[in-house]
């Protein structure tokens, strides 16, 4: 496997790529190529957005459902400090 580096440069580079065609198809008059150069546009955003989805890390978080959680009481600050200034 790849590192995460390399993932990320790939991803960077499709994105470049991707500005590049899509600003080649906005000064293109012919609608056949412009349509053509958007759809390269498209996979490479597609391509980047799967690379981003995989090298980014997922975390799902799932609270116990079992009644386990309990309340407690936070207990008042002790105030040591302040009894031995006053000895």
């Amino acid at each position: 496997m790849l590192p995460d580096i390399w993932d990320q440069e790939r991803v960077r580079r499709w994105r470049r790529r991707a500005e590049e065609y899509r600003t080649l198809a906005e000064k293109t008059s012919d609608e056949e190529i412009r349509l053509s150069m958007l759809a390269v546009v498209e996979s490479y955003e597609m391509l980047a957005t799967q690379g981003e989805t995989s090298i980014t890390p997922t975390l799902t978080v799932v609270p116990p459902d079992d009644g386990s959680a309990q309340e407690t009481e936070t207990p008042e600050p002790s105030n040591a400090a302040a009894d031995e200034v006053e000895s």
